[in-house]
């Protein structure tokens, strides 16, 4: 008995002395000690879920070219009066641009919308009156006219002599028919005795004249 406890000291200093964990009794290997882990959010992989937003915003198609819209057009040509404002032309309100001294330029009833030249689109083709108040001139012109970004442009290209008014236009068959009142050379301005139709087609940046008749009155 007494060898018995001496023995058990022996191994128990050893044991001490060596820094060794003792061997639980019932054999096997020690229990393994848990790794720490990080306290952080769980990892997530993929793109970020997405986020319904507004509907993309669409711009709403310009209006069809129409005798209407030629009444907020800007016209111009290089020469009195449709030059006065520059090239970026006259910029008409309601139908009408009102310049110095009683000036202005006016659109006319007589207008039609078609096609002048294969596979450019429609065109305006409208008649305008410049006059200057208290005086007795009246100049009728025929314009072409076409939007551009949204804005109608128009360009005059043929003027008439003092007070020919255009009575009609019309567009068929890419020609352009321009009824207007106009004198033989022995009646004075003040006088009106023919009704000429005339046909236009369109070329280069004018009209060109195909034909006319002409009517008494």
């Amino acid at each position: 008995m007494t060898r018995t406890r001496g023995l058990s000291a022996v191994i128990a200093l050893a044991l001490l002395v060596g820094g060794c964990d003792p061997v639980p009794s019932g054999g096997g290997t020690p229990p393994a000690t848990a790794e720490p882990t990080s306290a952080g959010p769980a990892a997530t992989s993929g793109p970020p879920p997405a986020t319904a937003g507004p509907p993309p915003a669409t711009s709403a198609a310009p209006a069809a070219l129409s005798c209407a819209s030629v009444r907020s057009a800007s016209v111009y040509a290089p020469y009195n009066p449709y030059n006065l404002a520059g090239e970026d032309g006259l910029d008409l309100v309601d139908g009408v641009w009102t310049g110095p001294g009683g000036l202005s330029v006016a659109v006319q009833a007589p207008c039609a919308v078609g096609e002048l030249v294969a596979g450019a689109g429609p065109a305006a083709v409208v008649a305008f009156l410049s006059m200057t108040a208290g005086t007795t001139g009246r100049y009728w012109a025929m314009a072409s006219c076409r939007p551009d970004g949204g804005h109608v442009y128009c360009s005059p290209v043929l003027q008439l002599d003092d007070r020919e008014p255009i009575e009609s236009i019309a567009i068929a068959d890419r020609r352009i028919t321009l009824v207007y009142l106009t004198r033989t050379p022995d009646v004075p301005p003040v006088g009106l005795n023919i009704r000429r139709t005339a046909i236009y087609v369109w070329g280069g940046d004018t009209v060109h004249e195909v034909s006319h008749t002409d009517a008494g009155l």
